[in-house]
């Protein structure tokens, strides 16, 4: 039996469609029978309407927070039921029962090891590109990782989903931002882990994400300005400011120079503002 699934909260964070038509939903709800507690936090205008299983826990917040407030929720319910573990899911990210035995056998290995803050997947896109995980520099500029050993001396990031997170290692850092509500969250969480001095196990799962800020291609003119807003914010605590705005320049050439002018307008419109 996985004994890791008595130990964690699944937090699923989903946004205008149904609870049921979530990737991973069948998955879980066969796990739940063996005793995993699932959390499913709906951004979505409407309400869903329907029967979950034992052990599903379902919140609606049409207000549309974004994540952080749906990751602080399922770290409250850790500590209110005592796990010890939080796995952050998106309601596009497809993984199967192999992920959880693989989790199992991580989170043995580390143990009581308090050097751990979380196990990382690496995260392929639906074109089967590894976007995840990544060595960062400090402004930003990523490196996807061709190793499963850890470089301890390296800044590492990695998309949300998919993210086993210590509950230790959370109250170290008083849950999530609320500063970071979508976007740069994981540029904020890392960047606390390499502050702290902890290290992350890269899994031995692969998993398949949609991430919506991969290309231009996937986003929206309304979410690059809520991109741009957070960017500044975080690179702005981390002291960067100002060669911040000089990689906003040469992104903005690069727009242009690929006739993307909407975000060419925007992001020099951004540079104005300074």
């Amino acid at each position: 039996m996985n004994k890791l699934l008595t130990n964690i909260v699944v937090v699923v964070v989903v946004y205008k469609i149904r609870v049921t038509n979530v990737k991973t939903y069948d998955l879980l709800e066969s796990l739940s029978a063996s005793g995993l507690s699932v959390l499913f936090y709906d951004n979505s205008p409407d309400s869903f309407e329907g029967n979950l299983p034992e052990g599903f826990l379902y919140v609606h917040n049409p207000r549309n927070p974004g994540i952080s407030d749906a990751y602080n929720y399922g770290y409250d319910l850790c500590l209110s039921m005592d796990k010890k573990w939080l796995l952050l899911l998106d309601q596009d990210t497809n993984l199967d029962e192999s992920f959880f035995d693989n989790l199992d056998t991580e989170v043995s290995f580390i143990g009581g090891n308090a050097s751990y803050a979380a196990i990382l997947p690496f995260v392929y896109s639906v074109e089967s590109r590894l976007i995840s995980p990544c060595y960062v520099g400090r402004m930003g500029r990523a490196k996807v990782v061709n190793s499963r050993v850890f470089d301890s001396r390296k800044r590492v990031l990695s998309v949300n989903s998919g993210l086993l997170v210590s509950v230790d290692f959370l109250r170290d850092i008083n849950g999530f931002s609320p500063d970071y509500r979508l976007d740069m969250l994981d540029y904020w969480f890392f960047s606390m882990i390499y502050k702290k001095g902890k290290k992350v196990l890269f899994s031995k799962s692969n998993i398949v994400h949609e991430l919506s800020v991969l290309s231009d291609d996937y986003m929206s003119i309304s979410r690059y300005d809520g991109l741009l807003i957070a960017e500044k914010r975080y690179f702005k605590s981390e002291g960067l400011l100002i060669l911040y705005y000089f990689r906003l320049v040469f992104r903005c050439l690069k727009h242009i120079q690929k006739k993307r002018y909407r975000f060419a307008f925007v992001t020099f419109s951004f540079i104005l503002k300074a």
